[in-house]
Order: structure tokens, then sequence, then C-alpha cells
């Protein structure tokens, strides 16, 4: 286990899509940096994002 995510600046803010992907996005850093070291790699300086490109959309 890692250490906790900071989190608490985001407690006690409305629940909007900002503060949800802000939250994500300090959740998934930390688990690709838990990743990271136990593979011995340096993580993807991007991360994978699933959602087809605009130029690859309706192939």
């Amino acid at each position: 286990a890692g250490d906790p995510v900071p989190l608490d600046d985001l407690r006690g803010r409305p629940v909007t899509a900002a503060v949800l992907a802000e939250a994500t996005a300090r959740i998934m850093a930390a688990v690709t940096a838990l990743v990271a070291g136990l593979r011995g790699e340096e993580p993807p300086a991007q991360p994978f994002d699933p959602r087809p490109s605009a130029a690859g959309a309706g192939r």
C-alpha cells in the first residue's frame, strides 16, 4: 500500500465533474507510481486514454 492520496482540499466542495476528475487524476497518478515502482520502469508521460480520438472516430 502506498501513502494516502491527498484529497482533503476537495472535501466539502460540491461534487462536480471537475472535482471528481481532479480526485480521479490524483488517485490514478498514485496508482501509476506504485505500479511503476513494482515493475521497475518509468511510467508513461501521459496516462492512457481509452477513448477514441477525434481523428479515429467513425472508423
